[in-house]
Protein backbone atom coordinates (compact mmCIF):
# COMPACT_ATOMS: atom_id res chain seq x y z
CA UNK A 1 0.00 0.00 0.00
CA UNK A 2 2.91 2.79 0.86
CA UNK A 3 4.05 1.57 -3.04
CA UNK A 4 0.63 3.29 -3.90
CA UNK A 5 0.75 5.86 -1.75
CA UNK A 6 3.78 6.94 -3.24
CA UNK A 7 2.66 6.77 -7.06
CA UNK A 8 -0.30 8.71 -5.93
CA UNK A 9 1.40 11.52 -4.50
CA UNK A 10 4.04 11.20 -7.50
CA UNK A 11 0.80 11.74 -9.96
CA UNK A 12 -0.54 14.97 -7.82
CA UNK A 13 2.61 16.53 -8.03
CA UNK A 14 2.89 15.91 -11.67
CA UNK A 15 -0.57 17.02 -11.97
CA UNK A 16 0.19 20.21 -10.27
CA UNK A 17 3.50 21.00 -12.27
CA UNK A 18 1.36 20.31 -15.26
CA UNK A 19 -1.60 22.57 -14.25
CA UNK A 20 1.36 25.46 -13.15
CA UNK A 21 2.79 24.92 -16.87
CA UNK A 22 -0.83 25.46 -18.19
CA UNK A 23 -1.30 28.90 -16.13
CA UNK A 24 1.79 30.28 -17.84
CA UNK A 25 0.43 29.20 -21.35
CA UNK A 26 -2.84 30.83 -20.18
CA UNK A 27 -1.18 34.21 -19.14
CA UNK A 28 1.04 33.68 -22.92
CA UNK A 29 -2.45 33.08 -24.60
CA UNK A 30 -3.60 36.14 -22.69
CA UNK A 31 -0.93 38.14 -23.86
CA UNK A 32 -0.79 36.94 -27.54
CA UNK A 33 -4.54 37.83 -27.99
CA UNK A 34 -4.50 41.48 -26.49
CA UNK A 35 -1.32 42.06 -28.86
CA UNK A 36 -3.31 40.47 -31.33
CA UNK A 37 -0.54 38.25 -32.34
CA UNK A 38 -2.22 35.32 -34.15
CA UNK A 39 0.84 33.54 -34.86
CA UNK A 40 1.70 33.44 -31.45
CA UNK A 41 -1.51 32.99 -30.33
CA UNK A 42 -2.15 29.58 -32.24
CA UNK A 43 1.21 28.41 -31.20
CA UNK A 44 0.42 28.56 -27.72
CA UNK A 45 -3.13 26.83 -28.49
CA UNK A 46 -1.23 24.21 -29.83
CA UNK A 47 1.30 23.66 -26.96
CA UNK A 48 -1.86 24.16 -24.28
CA UNK A 49 -3.78 20.75 -26.39
CA UNK A 50 -0.52 18.83 -26.03
CA UNK A 51 -0.58 19.89 -21.95
CA UNK A 52 -4.31 19.08 -21.97
CA UNK A 53 -3.18 14.88 -23.42
CA UNK A 54 -0.59 14.41 -20.67
CA UNK A 55 -3.18 15.96 -18.19
CA UNK A 56 -5.50 13.36 -19.86
CA UNK A 57 -2.75 10.51 -19.26
CA UNK A 58 -1.59 11.73 -15.20
CA UNK A 59 -5.54 11.66 -15.20
CA UNK A 60 -6.02 8.12 -16.23
CA UNK A 61 -2.98 6.80 -13.55
CA UNK A 62 -4.41 8.71 -10.98
CA UNK A 63 -7.43 6.53 -11.70
CA UNK A 64 -5.73 3.36 -11.97
CA UNK A 65 -3.79 4.01 -8.78
CA UNK A 66 -7.19 5.26 -6.79
CA UNK A 67 -9.37 2.09 -7.93
CA UNK A 68 -6.43 -0.17 -6.44
CA UNK A 69 -6.20 1.72 -3.05
CA UNK A 70 -9.95 1.70 -3.04
CA UNK A 71 -9.88 -2.13 -3.21
CA UNK A 72 -7.38 -2.59 -0.88
CA UNK A 73 -8.97 -0.18 1.58
CA UNK A 74 -12.10 -1.80 0.86
CA UNK A 75 -13.78 2.12 0.11
CA UNK A 76 -15.83 2.72 -2.81
CA UNK A 77 -14.34 4.64 -5.56
CA UNK A 78 -17.13 7.19 -5.21
CA UNK A 79 -15.85 7.90 -1.91
CA UNK A 80 -12.63 7.41 -2.16
CA UNK A 81 -10.71 11.27 -1.91
CA UNK A 82 -7.85 13.05 -0.20
CA UNK A 83 -9.76 13.73 3.07
CA UNK A 84 -10.92 10.01 3.47
CA UNK A 85 -7.68 9.10 2.21
CA UNK A 86 -6.18 10.69 4.79
CA UNK A 87 -7.97 9.52 7.79
CA UNK A 88 -6.73 6.04 6.85
CA UNK A 89 -3.26 6.12 6.40
CA UNK A 90 -0.45 6.53 8.23
CA UNK A 91 1.30 10.17 9.37
CA UNK A 92 3.88 11.03 6.70
CA UNK A 93 1.34 10.09 4.21
CA UNK A 94 -1.29 12.07 5.16
CA UNK A 95 1.06 15.03 5.82
CA UNK A 96 2.33 14.35 1.71
CA UNK A 97 -0.97 14.00 0.52
CA UNK A 98 -2.64 17.03 2.87
CA UNK A 99 0.55 19.44 1.23
CA UNK A 100 0.28 18.15 -2.47
CA UNK A 101 -3.74 18.26 -2.29
CA UNK A 102 -3.42 21.74 -1.11
CA UNK A 103 -1.14 22.98 -3.82
CA UNK A 104 -2.75 21.28 -6.39
CA UNK A 105 -5.97 22.79 -5.18
CA UNK A 106 -4.46 26.24 -5.49
CA UNK A 107 -3.20 25.73 -8.64
CA UNK A 108 -6.33 24.26 -10.62
CA UNK A 109 -8.23 27.14 -8.96
CA UNK A 110 -5.33 30.09 -10.37
CA UNK A 111 -5.80 28.29 -13.88
CA UNK A 112 -10.06 28.83 -13.62
CA UNK A 113 -9.39 32.60 -12.92
CA UNK A 114 -7.06 32.63 -15.48
CA UNK A 115 -8.53 30.98 -17.84
CA UNK A 116 -11.98 32.68 -17.50
CA UNK A 117 -10.21 35.85 -17.97
CA UNK A 118 -8.92 34.97 -20.57
CA UNK A 119 -12.11 33.51 -22.23
CA UNK A 120 -13.34 36.96 -21.80
CA UNK A 121 -10.59 38.82 -23.52
CA UNK A 122 -10.82 36.43 -26.64
CA UNK A 123 -14.81 37.04 -26.51
CA UNK A 124 -14.13 41.09 -26.36
CA UNK A 125 -12.37 40.68 -29.60
CA UNK A 126 -14.21 38.73 -31.36
CA UNK A 127 -16.59 41.17 -30.78
CA UNK A 128 -14.80 44.60 -31.97
CA UNK A 129 -13.98 42.15 -34.97
CA UNK A 130 -17.94 40.74 -35.53
CA UNK A 131 -18.82 44.60 -34.99
CA UNK A 132 -15.89 46.17 -36.95
CA UNK A 133 -16.82 43.74 -39.98
CA UNK A 134 -20.51 44.76 -39.67
CA UNK A 135 -19.06 47.90 -40.11
CA UNK A 136 -17.76 47.79 -43.44
CA UNK A 137 -20.24 45.04 -44.56
CA UNK A 138 -22.64 47.90 -44.18
CA UNK A 139 -20.35 50.54 -46.75
CA UNK A 140 -19.87 47.28 -49.55
CA UNK A 141 -23.11 46.53 -49.74
CA UNK A 142 -24.71 47.81 -53.09
CA UNK A 143 -27.44 50.36 -52.72
CA UNK A 144 -30.39 50.08 -54.94
CA UNK A 145 -31.55 53.36 -57.00
CA UNK A 146 -33.33 53.93 -59.80
CA UNK A 147 -32.38 53.96 -63.59
CA UNK A 148 -33.11 56.09 -66.66
CA UNK A 149 -36.16 53.65 -67.81
CA UNK A 150 -37.51 54.05 -63.82
CA UNK A 151 -36.94 50.59 -63.06
CA UNK A 152 -35.25 49.69 -59.72
CA UNK A 153 -31.46 48.75 -60.16
CA UNK A 154 -29.21 47.42 -58.03
CA UNK A 155 -26.90 49.70 -58.41
CA UNK A 156 -24.79 47.17 -60.86
CA UNK A 157 -22.39 49.35 -62.71
CA UNK A 158 -22.19 46.44 -65.57
CA UNK A 159 -22.67 46.91 -69.11
CA UNK A 160 -22.71 51.31 -68.47
CA UNK A 161 -20.11 53.68 -70.69
CA UNK A 162 -18.41 56.46 -69.00
CA UNK A 163 -18.89 59.58 -69.98
CA UNK A 164 -15.77 59.89 -71.76
CA UNK A 165 -16.92 56.92 -73.93
CA UNK A 166 -15.11 53.98 -73.28
CA UNK A 167 -16.40 51.19 -71.23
Amino acid sequence: MERMLEQLVEVLEQTKTLYERMLTLILEEKAAATASDFERFSGVSEEKEGLVAQLKQTEQRRNTILRTLSATLDIPLQQLNVSTLVTRVDVPYRVKLKTVASALESSVSRVRIANRECCMIIEHCLGLVTRSMGFFQHWLQVSSVYGQSGNLCTGNRSGGRLVSGTV
